[in-house]
């Protein structure tokens, strides 16, 4: 019973220690910050100044990049630096702001010279990167008055490094008593040149109709500079003023065209998600 007993007790020592070696093993990756704090966990992104880290106690943090002094991560990464060079590492060390880059003898860097951390092909200059949205509604009341509404709205675009595709469409039908008392649509289309720093220069044209306002059709083109003064996802804001020359056909009035001037101011959150 006794040999018995000592047997099982090994088998289990075994079992344990090949557990705890198992789980030692695994990678971990490690961030220490400003104030002392480390966060340990599984590297997901970096990109705009933030560092993405996933931890299995508080989901997926955010960390402001220049709160970070130290960092390892264990993964094979591609780092794109300020000066555009692209890095390729097998795991990544940083101590003291500083990136320790073995393939990199000759030349050092500071964490605050990381523009990202396994960027995008399009980031890298490689083909664009695309967004969008559609939205359609429909709205029907009855009672004493019967009314019908429609609206709809498309955008779409398309960003390289260097240039800008934008174009979007929307508009709305709305009746009452089956009598219509709505009906106007707008469509545009946009192509940028991105210069040094935020900075833009582009071309657009654009057509609306709507019929309620005696306006058959009216068009516009022309050029434009524009500037983004906020990029961060949580706000974004940039504008643009041009010149345009524009026709307008009217279903009574009598026609016209005219050199113009345009502004457009575009601001945009994902605060809310």
């Amino acid at each position: 019973m006794h040999a018995l007993n000592s047997r099982f007790y090994t088998a289990c020592s075994t079992l344990v220690c090949a557990l705890l070696l198992s789980g030692t093993a695994a990678a971990v990756d490690r961030i220490e910050l400003r104030d002392g704090s480390i966060v340990m966990g599984t590297f997901q992104d970096a990109d705009g100044g933030k560092v993405k880290i996933e931890t299995a106690y508080a989901g997926t943090l955010e960390i402001d990049q220049s709160a970070i002094v130290a960092m390892t991560v264990e993964s094979d990464l591609v780092l794109q630096m300020e000066d555009g060079s692209v890095l390729e590492i097998p795991g990544l060390e940083v101590a003291d702001e500083q990136l320790t880059l073995e393939q990199q003898a000759n030349k050092n860097y500071a964490l605050a010279e990381l523009t990202r951390i396994n960027p995008e092909p399009w980031e890298l200059g490689d083909g664009y990167n695309f967004g969008g949205l559609a939205s359609f509604g429909y709205d029907s009341q009855s009672g004493n008055t019967e009314t019908d509404e429609l609206t709809y709205r498309f955008e779409t675009r398309w960003e390289s490094l260097v240039d800008r595709y934008r174009a979007e469409a929307y508009g709305e039908i709305n009746e009452a008593n089956g009598i219509k008392n709505a009906e106007n649509w707008t469509a545009r289309g946009r192509y940028d040149r991105i210069q040094t720093g935020d900075w833009y220069w582009g071309g657009g044209v654009s057509a609306e109709q709507d019929l309620f306002a005696d306006l058959d059709l009216r068009t516009s083109i022309g050029p434009y500079i524009g500037r983004k003064f906020f990029t961060d996802p949580v706000f974004a804001l940039e504008a643009e003023t041009g010149l345009a020359y524009i026709t307008e056909d009217f279903i009574s009035d009598e026609d016209r065209e005219y050199l113009g001037s345009t502004w457009d101011v575009r601001m945009q959150s994902n605060y809310l998600g």
